[in-house]
């Protein structure tokens, strides 16, 4: 008989990364794992298991994510389900629907709404069950800077000698991922990450080859908008790449480029939106990266 209960962090750990690897993620380790569910500053992970004769055979994880607005309003608490596996044995039987709504059930007064980032995959599945896809969901674009553009002498900075004033957080009156330090210090641990700063403008981002063309992934941009056009330019300049992979929010209205295109859509699904922000909320391209 399948016995359902909540994850017991001081034992359960092994096993549950076990399934992960063994059934989503085969790179999948304890120490991403204790990163991503237990150290998260917005709160530890909820997550519901269920078990055969002992075994844990299916798992669904739900984060805690904070919403600000710059309009003064209270924070709002979501939760975010992910990191759903059941054993290759054990699927088709309806194990995913019944983790979901009862682990939702179970944090039933932690939250104030619920939200997720599907792939094609299981969008379908969360569809069926009443979630809404997410009003003027970003696009995920690839832009080319001039690059006879005037740029800004930016500097590199550490992430753990990052300080980011509360006002500069947001360069946006939408709901958006409460990003402070801590929040960003644990975000982008990763030597794949880089941070440069003008004033009081920070940019995260990375490099990668598309099409054999060298490319930069911008994840958040933070700060006054009027200095974002110089800043991307400085940092192009610097590693002398002009091609850009964003998410198109609302900080990029301040960025020009000499053309875009749209590389793909994003899924953001959203259900019990008490607070009616589904439509105006701003993602980044870190909010939505496949890892969280």
């Amino acid at each position: 008989m399948l016995k359902f209960r909540e994850i017991d962090y001081n034992k359960d750990i092994p096993a549950v990364v076990l399934l992960i690897k063994d059934g989503l993620d085969d790179n999948y380790t304890e120490t991403f794992f204790e990163w991503k569910h237990v150290s998260n500053p917005f709160g530890k992970s909820f997550g519901l298991l269920v078990e055969d004769e002992g075994r844990i055979i299916g798992l669904r994880m739900f984060m805690f994510w904070q919403f600000i607005s710059s309009k003064g309003q209270p924070l709002i608490t979501a939760i975010r389900p992910v990191d759903t596996v059941v054993d290759k044995k054990y699927r088709s039987q309806g194990l995913f629907k019944k983790l979901t709504l009862d682990g939702i059930e179970m944090c039933q007064g932690k939250f104030d709404l619920i939200f997720n980032t599907p792939n094609e995959n299981s969008l379908p599945g969360y569809l069926k069950m009443g979630w809404n896809l997410m009003e003027n969901s970003p696009n995920i674009k690839m832009g080319l800077l001039n690059p006879l553009s005037k740029g800004v002498a930016i500097r590199e900075i550490n992430i753990n000698s990052l300080e980011l004033d509360k006002d500069d957080r947001s360069s946006t009156l939408m709901w958006q991922t409460n990003k402070t330090c801590d929040f960003l210090k644990w975000r982008y641990p990763d030597t794949q990450y880089k941070l440069v700063q003008f004033q009081d403008c920070v940019l995260i981002y990375s490099t990668t080859n598309i099409k054999n063309f060298k490319t930069i992934i911008i994840f958040e941009l933070l700060g006054n908008p009027k200095k974002f056009q110089g800043l991307i330019n400085g940092l192009a300049k610097k590693i002398k790449s002009y091609l850009v992979y964003f998410a198109d929010t609302q900080e990029f209205n301040a960025v020009q480029f000499m053309g875009s295109l749209t590389r793909k859509n994003s899924n953001i699904v959203f259900k019990n939106d008490k607070y009616g922000i589904n439509g105006n909320i701003n993602f980044s391209l870190g909010d939505l990266e496949g890892k969280l």
